[in-house]
């Protein structure tokens, strides 16, 4: 990937975004009752979270599209149990890609004059297939826009998806507001999230040469980005 041309990749993720209340950070944390002793002891419940994918290139970023996971949220889309889905599963992913990843790919990508890109994601089971039948759709039924994956991809490789580093940037400020209900923190991230700033794409898809340089030279091992 030393000569990809990283000006029509489109990288791909998905973050679960925890209530922090009010700009604080969750930490797990155990209570017991000294007289009880440590079998009685509980864990308070998780924060509220909203379970969000995006994709962003060099050019902006797509709508963010909420999936299971998320509170409040009923999935659509069932389990192997035949019951609504409390995470993402492939048709739900499939989903995804169909009504918000790749129009949003078109839209962004035909804005800069560019008919053919690449799509980067990661290697969880509930993507490979879906990706593979959708893209195959897609290109049928959009002959002037053409979609390939990204081939040759590790998994687990945070240091090289600069998504990494824009969900980063973006908790940072969503930590500093220090939101006072769920449903405003959730406006905000995504809020924050679809106005992220067009210079700092730049500045992250200018780095991908140097990332892979990087790790190459540590031959596989943690990078600074």
């Amino acid at each position: 990937h030393m000569g990809t041309n990283w000006a029509n990749v489109m990288f791909t993720d998905r973050k679960k975004w925890a209530f922090r209340y009010p700009g604080t950070k969750h930490k797990s944390t155990r209570w017991r009752k000294k007289s009880q002793g440590r079998s009685k002891c509980f864990q308070p419940n998780n924060p509220q979270r909203v379970n969000l994918y995006m994709g962003i290139c060099k050019w902006g970023v797509t709508k963010v599209h909420k999936v299971a996971g998320s509170h409040g949220y009923k999935s659509p889309f069932k389990n192997t149990k035949g019951e609504p889905a409390r995470n993402i599963t492939a048709a739900e992913y499939a989903n995804f890609l169909k009504t918000t990843l790749l129009p949003e790919g078109k839209r962004l990508c035909n804005i800069q004059g560019l008919s053919r890109w690449k799509l980067q994601q990661d290697n969880d089971p509930s993507h490979k297939k879906p990706a593979v039948a959708e893209i195959l759709a897609w290109n049928a039924a959009n002959p002037g826009n053409q979609v390939t994956l990204l081939l040759n991809w590790p998994p687990n490789s945070p240091d090289l998806n600069p998504i990494e580093n824009a969900w980063g940037m973006v908790q940072q400020e969503v930590d500093a507001v220090g939101c006072a209900s769920f449903t405003e923190f959730e406006a905000l991230v995504v809020q924050k999230l679809q106005n992220f700033s067009r210079s700092k794409l730049q500045g992250l898809f200018n780095s991908m040469r140097t990332r892979l340089q990087l790790v190459v030279e540590a031959k596989g091992d943690r990078i600074k980005y």
